[in-house]
C-alpha cells in the first residue's frame, strides 16, 4: 500500500531583526551634566573673571522740617507727585496763637456758609411762590397786594444774602492776615512720604515730609580687602537688582579707610567684617528713585580684566 504525500514548501528570505530600543534614559543624564557643566563653568567664569560685592542704593534725600512749632493746614501734593522747585507744598500757621485765631476765623467761616445756604433755600421757594401766586392772581384767587408783598420778601431776602457774600469774604481776608504761609519745595523731585495729616501739629525739627531729588542715585558698595588692586576709580562695573535685571555703572570714588559692614551683609556668628567701600553711579540714571529703593541691596560684579574709562 502507497501513502501519498503532499509536497512541502519552504519560505526562504531574511528574517526581520528585532529593532533597538532607543536608550532615552542615557540622552537625558547626558543632557543633565552638560546643564551641570555649563553652570559649573559659568559660576567658575564669575570667579575668575568677576570680583563680587554687595552694595546699597542711596537717594539724595530732603526733610523738610519746620524751623517752629506749626499747624499744616492744607496739602498741595500728594505722596509719589513729582514736584518742581518754587512749588506749594502745603500752607501752615507758625503759632500756637495764629493756630487759635485761624481755628476761630474757620468756624466763623462755616457758621456764615451754612447761613448763606439756608437763606439761598429760603430765596428758591419764595420765588416758587412768587411764581405760583401770579397765576393765582389771574384766577383771582389772590389779592395783588399779596405779590407785592411776596416780593419785597424776596428782594430782603437777596439783600441778607449779599451782606453774607461780604461777611465770608471779610473773614477769608482775615484768615490770610492770621499768619498762613506757603511753603516751596527747595528743589525739583518726587515727594515719597508725608508724615502729617492736615490740621495736625508738627513741632519744630519733625518731619513733615520727605523729597528725592531726580535722576540722582548712588551705590555705596562694599568689597573685599584682598581685591583693593581691582577696585579702581572709573572702572565700569555691572550691577545686578533683586530682580536679576543688570545695569551698568561706574566707579566714582574708592576709599582706602575699611569700614563695617552692614548688618544685612554681615553673617550671624562670625566677628564684624570689614570692607573696602567704593561709590558707584549707574550710567545715565537709568533707574528712576523712589522710596522703596532706599538701601536696596544689589549686587556688583567688577571686571578684573576689562579697562577702566567712561563709557
Amino acid at each position: 500500500m502507497r501513502l501519498r504525500t503532499k509536497p512541502t514548501f519552504i519560505r526562504v528570505g531574511e528574517q526581520e531583526m528585532p529593532r533597538k530600543k532607543k536608550n532615552i534614559d542615557k540622552y537625558v543624564y547626558i543632557g543633565i551634566l552638560i546643564i551641570i557643566l555649563i553652570v559649573g563653568l559659568w559660576r567658575m567664569s564669575r570667579t575668575i573673571f568677576y570680583v563680587t560685592g554687595y552694595g546699597q542704593i542711596m537717594l539724595p534725600k530732603v526733610e523738610i522740617q519746620p524751623i517752629n512749632d506749626v499747624r499744616i493746614l492744607k496739602y498741595y501734593v500728594k505722596e509719589a507727585q513729582e514736584v518742581k522747585q518754587r512749588d506749594v507744598l502745603y500752607t501752615y500757621v507758625e503759632s500756637e496763637v495764629g493756630s487759635i485765631t485761624y481755628s476761630r476765623l474757620l468756624w466763623q467761616l462755616v457758621l456764615k456758609r451754612k447761613e448763606k445756604t439756608y437763606y439761598e433755600g429760603q430765596l428758591n421757594k419764595k420765588k416758587e411762590d412768587f411764581e405760583r401766586m401770579k397765576r393765582m392772581v389771574l384766577l383771582e384767587t389772590y389779592l395783588p397786594y399779596n405779590i407785592k408783598n411776596l416780593g419785597e420778601e424776596i428782594e430782603k431776602t437777596k439783600f441778607q444774602i449779599i451782606k453774607i457774600d461780604a461777611e465770608i469774604s471779610n473773614i477769608n481776608q482775615e484768615i490770610i492776615a492770621s499768619g498762613i504761609q506757603h511753603f516751596n519745595s527747595p528743589l525739583s523731585g518726587t515727594v515719597t512720604r508725608i508724615y502729617y495729616e492736615e490740621k495736625e501739629v508738627v513741632l519744630k525739627g519733625q518731619t513733615i515730609m520727605n523729597i528725592y531729588k531726580i535722576g540722582e542715585i548712588k551705590i555705596k558698595a562694599f568689597f573685599e580687602q584682598k581685591d583693593i588692586g581691582v577696585i579702581k576709580k572709573d572702572k565700569i562695573v555691572i550691577i545686578e537688582f533683586p530682580d536679576k535685571t543688570k545695569k551698568e555703572g561706574i566707579v566714582t570714588n574708592v576709599y582706602f579707610a575699611t569700614l563695617p559692614q552692614p548688618p544685612e551683609f554681615q553673617k550671624k556668628y562670625e566677628s564684624v567684617h570689614r570692607s573696602i567701600i567704593a561709590d558707584i553711579i549707574p550710567f545715565q540714571y537709568e533707574v528712576e528713585p523712589f522710596e522703596g529703593l532706599y538701601k536696596m541691596s544689589v549686587k556688583i560684579y567688577v571686571p578684573k580684566f576689562s579697562r577702566g574709562g567712561n563709557k
